[in-house]
C-alpha cells in the first residue's frame, strides 16, 4: 500500500513541475506571439521574420533565401485570411527541451452577403524554441481559409 501511495505522490509531484513549467514558459513566449500576430495583422513581415529562428546556418545568403521564404509563405497566408479580427492562445504542449507547441485561435470576418459578416474561426499551429535564451519561431502552420476557384 505504501508502495502505491508513495508512486502516486512521485507522480503529482511529475505533474505539478510539468504544469509549472508549462505555465513558466508561456510567460516568456506570450510577447513573442503577441508580437508575430501584432505584425502578421498590420502586414509588417519585415518584423514579422525576424522572430523566426533560422540556426543552424550563419550564412547570410542562406539566411536571407530563408527570410525570403518565410516572407513570402506569411503574404500568402495573411491575403487568405483575409480580415483578422482577433486572436487567443488557447493550449501549449510539449515538444522536447526548450520546444514548445502553441495553438492559437484566429477570428476573421467573412463577408457573406455584400457587407454581411459572418464570423469564424481558425486555428494555428506556431513551433516555438528556446535558442540563446530567448524564444523564436521555428515553424508556422497557418490554420488560413484556401478558398481555391
Amino acid at each position: 500500500m505504501r508502495k502505491y501511495l508513495l508512486l502516486l505522490i512521485v507522480a503529482l509531484l511529475l505533474l505539478g513541475a510539468y504544469f509549472w513549467k508549462m505555465k513558466s514558459d508561456a510567460k516568456e513566449f506570450t510577447p513573442l506571439l503577441d508580437q508575430f500576430y501584432s505584425d502578421f495583422i498590420n502586414r509588417d513581415y519585415p518584423n514579422t521574420y525576424k522572430l523566426y529562428n533560422f540556426e543552424p546556418t550563419t550564412d547570410p545568403a542562406e539566411i536571407l533565401t530563408r527570410q525570403g521564404s518565410v516572407a513570402q509563405s506569411l503574404i500568402n497566408e495573411r491575403n487568405w485570411y483575409g480580415k483578422i479580427t482577433g486572436y487567443k492562445h488557447t493550449t501549449t504542449n510539449w515538444k522536447g527541451f526548450e520546444v514548445r507547441k502553441a495553438t492559437i485561435k484566429i477570428n476573421i470576418d467573412i463577408d457573406i452577403d455584400m457587407g454581411n459578416y459572418e464570423v469564424k474561426q481558425y486555428k494555428d499551429t506556431l513551433i516555438l524554441v528556446k535558442k540563446s535564451g530567448e524564444w523564436k519561431i521555428d515553424r508556422y502552420h497557418s490554420g488560413a481559409p484556401w478558398n481555391l476557384p
